[in-house]
């Protein structure tokens, strides 16, 4: 049987930890009391922080929640790709 390479291995399981991240995102996200609290002073924007952005799923998710409460715009600023 021939060796696999390292960087297969690793690609599948970074395929595998997306497919898992993603199938438990929806609906993961709501707006706190004090999130609601905010937006009955302002509707204007929403800025979301992520440290490291993937696939971007996560943040699709969350921002989508901002925007069904009523945030007219949502920005996201990442620190890395990842």
């Amino acid at each position: 049987m021939p060796p696999i390479s390292l960087a297969v291995i690793l690609a599948q399981v970074s395929a595998a930890i997306n497919r898992w991240r993603e199938s438990f995102s929806g609906g993961a996200f709501s707006i706190s009391r004090h999130g609601h609290r905010w937006l009955e002073s302002s509707t204007a924007g929403a800025v979301l922080i992520d440290d490291v952005l993937t696939t971007g799923s996560t943040v699709h998710e969350c921002a989508g929640t901002l925007r069904r409460a009523g945030f007219c715009e949502v920005f996201v600023v990442t620190v890395m790709r990842g």
